[in-house]
């Protein structure tokens, strides 16, 4: 049911993200409103979005120089990870600008943030074939202990990587926010993650 209602708020956000540039709408829609106060993942999203529009936001002078300036001179590799609205688009920009996007040489690594709602969960992890699936090597964080359990990962980039979450080190499952699932063999699903 709260996926149900965090896809609808996602479609809902990305119409009226596609809206606000047009129209300079810097205030979102009520029902964007009301479900983020409910919903802390989608919360973090809509500030997100706000701040994108440019909302209730004064970026910091010379922010939009720096960031242009990085990306340039970064000869960035092309990343897809796809998350399903513009507004993680813009926190992967913002997140360009914070210096989270690592080149050395030949061999270029990215920070990927994966989050999964899972509010029964005692303990979340994330495993896939850079850590040889062992489920102890990435565990997952919920810091604020609203149910959204987040890790960051250095990855290599232009790779493709399979994964899942293992909730409660017994259940894994897909990652419900990827745009690629594959069946893993096994009869389970991995997610597919493209950078």
């Amino acid at each position: 049911m709260i996926r149900d209602e965090c896809s609808q708020f996602n479609e809902r956000l990305s119409g009226w993200l596609d809206r606000s540039w047009e129209a300079q709408d810097t205030v979102p829609p009520a029902e964007l409103s009301e479900h983020a106060g409910q919903c802390s993942r989608c919360h973090r999203q809509l500030v997100l979005a706000m701040r994108l529009v440019g909302s209730d936001y004064d970026q910091p002078d010379g922010l939009e120089d720096r960031v242009v300036e990085r990306i340039a001179d970064a000869e960035l590799p092309r990343t897809r990870r796809f998350i399903p609205s513009l507004a993680a688009a813009a926190l992967f920009v913002v997140a360009l600008g914070a210096g989270v996007l690592f080149g050395t040489g030949r061999s270029r690594s990215i920070i990927v943030e994966l989050t999964l709602h899972a509010p029964q969960a005692a303990s979340v992890s994330v495993v896939g074939d850079w850590n040889g699936w062992d489920p102890v090597r990435d565990p997952m964080t919920d810091a604020d202990n609203d149910g959204v359990w987040q890790i960051e990962l250095k990855l290599k980039s232009d790779t493709e990587h399979m994964y899942q979450f293992v909730i409660d080190q017994r259940t894994r499952t897909p990652d419900p926010l990827a745009l690629v699932n594959v069946d893993d063999g096994f009869g389970g699903v991995n997610s597919v993650l493209n950078l």
